[in-house]
């Protein structure tokens, strides 16, 4: 493959992934993603990022930012945030789908084109369709990558837009999904949280923001159990994440119902997410809502102790006497 093979273009979609867009072009005009990246000069197992942009753009025939907008961006670890994509910061590389994509088969027989919220690891299921997403081949559940030879296609040769064993996906899941696209882009979901049942005031988190919330009332199984690290660091499969998100959104609203909070769920929530977001925000509410949840779950004298390990967290909390 070389840059004057790219005579077959397309149109960038607004909800298009930006890997996703990526393999489009590519396997239209015959090549495969590995033939792509000898071209930029990358190796196989490197992802294709926004430094990239500029090259990938002018072969496709798009807009370089718009691309560039949808491409990963790996931050300095200064910054405490580790991944920029989508106009969004986020804590820990594994919660961007960069190596293990899912879809919904109704929507790739139906747009042809993957959606940008399907790279978000916490991402779970489909509201057009109310489905869950799968990372998995419909007809042999052969595991779906992102090198193939269409979005359409998987490495298996099935076509992944069969639709008959699709699973449907649960209220909390479809209840979360609509609040992290919502937040996605960067609209309003005080009325989500309002319909999910969960408190208004978490509606001031970013993003990641919200996805922490889900690893932090999600990612224990049963009470007390263990929480390995990298658990926060990998990217889930869809499975499991989908186990998280409903795990999590369900005991979310079980909290809220709740007049009294401390020491009733402190063995069913992981610290380290609530932790990340004081100390690592991605949004300017992020350490305001992680200071009330910490404090409402493990209690004032618990978050005295974590003060004194982050000094930076004894400020007053923006939201003390108004939450809910």
């Amino acid at each position: 493959m070389s840059e004057s093979q790219f005579s077959i273009f397309s149109e960038l979609h607004e909800d298009e992934s930006g890997l996703g867009f990526c393999l489009r072009p590519v396997t239209m005009n015959g090549g495969r993603l590995p033939a792509l990246h000898r071209l930029l000069g990358i190796g196989a197992s490197e992802r294709l990022k926004s430094v990239h942009a500029p090259r990938l753009a002018q072969w496709f025939g798009v807009d370089k930012a718009r691309l560039a907008h949808r491409l990963p961006t790996t931050l300095p670890r200064s910054m405490g945030a580790r991944r920029a994509c989508y106009g969004h910061l986020f804590r820990q590389p594994g919660v961007l789908r960069t190596n293990q994509p899912q879809v919904c088969p109704q929507c790739i027989f139906e747009k042809g084109y993957l959606l940008d919220a399907w790279d978000l690891t916490l991402s779970t299921c489909c509201l057009e369709h109310g489905v869950c997403l799968t990372g998995l081949c419909p007809p042999c559940r052969a595991v779906i990558k992102w090198d193939r030879k269409g979005v359409q296609w998987g490495g298996c040769r099935h076509h992944l837009g069969c639709t008959d064993n699709s699973a449907l996906a649960t209220p909390e899941l479809l209840y979360a999904q609509r609040i992290l696209q919502a937040s996605l882009r960067l609209a309003q979901c005080v009325c989500l949280a309002e319909d999910a049942g969960v408190p208004t005031w978490l509606t001031g988190l970013s993003l990641d923001g919200w996805m922490q919330v889900f690893y932090a009332f999600g990612l224990l199984p049963s009470s007390w159990s263990p929480l390995c690290p990298r658990e926060l660091s990998r990217c889930l499969a869809p499975v499991d994440a989908q186990e998280v998100v409903r795990r999590g959104l369900g005991r979310l609203q079980a909290f809220t119902a709740r007049a009294k909070h401390e020491g009733v769920w402190a063995s069913l929530v992981a610290r380290a997410p609530l932790v990340s977001l004081m100390t690592c925000p991605t949004g300017c509410q992020d350490e305001a809502v992680g200071r009330q949840l910490f404090q409402r779950v493990f209690g004032q004298k618990e978050m005295d102790l974590l003060v004194r390990g982050y000094p930076e967290l004894g400020q007053l909390d923006l939201f003390e006497g108004a939450a809910t």
